[in-house]
C-alpha cells in the first residue's frame, strides 16, 4: 500500500512541477520578447533545442554501445 501512495505522490508532484515549469517558461518567453526580436528569439530557441537533442541522442547511443560491450 505504501508503494502505491508513494507512486501517486510522485505523479502528483511531477504534474505540479511540470505545470509550474511550463508556466515559468512561457512567462520568460513573453518577457524576453520585449527585449529581443521575436524572430531572432525563435531561431535561438530552435538552435539550442536542436543542439541539446543531438547531445542527448549522442549520449544515449554511446551509453547503449557501452552496455552492449559488457
Amino acid at each position: 500500500m505504501r508503494k502505491i501512495l508513494y507512486g501517486g505522490l510522485l505523479a502528483l508532484t511531477d504534474v505540479i512541477t511540470n505545470t509550474l515549469g511550463g508556466f515559468l517558461g512561457l512567462k520568460l518567453y513573453d518577457l524576453s520578447n520585449k527585449f529581443i526580436n521575436n524572430e531572432k528569439l525563435d531561431k535561438f530557441i530552435i538552435s539550442i533545442g536542436a543542439i541539446l537533442f543531438v547531445i542527448f541522442i549522442s549520449m544515449h547511443v554511446s551509453h547503449f554501445a557501452l552496455r552492449v560491450r559488457r
